[in-house]
């Protein structure tokens, strides 16, 4: 867990700014989903997807999106409770990009928020 929420600080940190190549997030979704599926279906975890049919682009480095983005649906499927469901979704406003993984997991207490990047804002229930 500490390893992710340093990873996530690590992408927000502006001494070291993403680059600016175009990355498709529908396509890093589905791999997360692929890599974590044998552990899913071994919990026989209901895994909903809920992703545009077409390419969602956000500016960044491919390989550090990728780390979120399949370190976000693992913990999901690591500390799902066996039987139960994970909604993944990604959402698109104006200017930005709604990654949304939800889970019956324990979740981050407000003292591993509190470690993530400012700017960052858990999803409300």
């Amino acid at each position: 867990m500490i390893e992710d929420l340093l990873l996530l600080r690590k992408v927000g940190q502006a001494q070291k700014p993403l680059g600016q190549e175009s990355v498709d997030l529908v396509e890093l979704v589905h791999e997360a989903v692929a890599m974590t599926g044998l552990l899913m279906e071994s919990k026989n975890l209901v895994v909903d997807v809920d992703v545009p049919e077409r390419p969602v682009l956000a500016l960044g480095e491919r390989e550090e999106l990728d780390k979120v983005v399949l370190n976000v649906v693992s913990n999901a499927a690591k500390y799902t409770p066996e039987g139960r469901r994970v909604r993944i979704s990604l959402e698109t406003d104006t200017d930005r990009v709604v990654l949304r993984v939800a889970d019956p997991g324990p979740g981050r207490t407000e003292q591993d928020q509190a470690q993530l990047s400012p700017g960052f804002s858990p999803p409300t229930p």
